[in-house]
């Protein structure tokens, strides 16, 4: 259904815990100018007919965003040429693992937020009634 909608020219679905892999559909959307899929649970490997998609030329004037999710295997070639500009994202993945074999937790997270002090004088006390 999603390849019905070609002259859609921005795609956006971040933060939605999306499953599965990337729908070959989206290849047909030749009018993409910002496809962002990013911090999602997609798997499966990153399609070699993104880089084929003649909007995403590596400048800034695109956004190209399938970070912070779990995909898997190598970087096809015509994807790498895409990258440039702030708009190529494809960080926090398995990238570089085979798929479907179990595979390391992705090399590159967010730091955990910071706490006080163990120190007694930095939490409130009070007695329970």
């Amino acid at each position: 259904q999603l390849g019905m909608l070609s002259e859609l020219t921005w795609f956006r679905m971040t933060y939605n815990s999306i499953t599965g892999t990337i729908p070959t559909e989206v290849g047909m959307m030749s009018q993409m100018e910002g496809f962002r899929l990013a911090t999602n649970r997609l798997t499966g490997r990153i399609p070699t007919w993104f880089g084929l998609m003649t909007k995403f030329d590596g400048s800034n004037n695109y956004y190209f965003r399938l970070q912070s999710n779990t995909l898997c295997g190598t970087v096809p070639a015509e994807v790498s040429a895409m990258g440039g500009g702030d708009g190529y994202k494809i960080s926090n993945n398995l990238l570089g693992s085979a798929c479907g074999e179990p595979s390391p937790e992705p090399t590159s997270v967010s730091s955990p937020t910071s706490y006080p002090s163990s120190s007694p004088s930095a939490y409130p006390t009070s007695t329970p009634p």
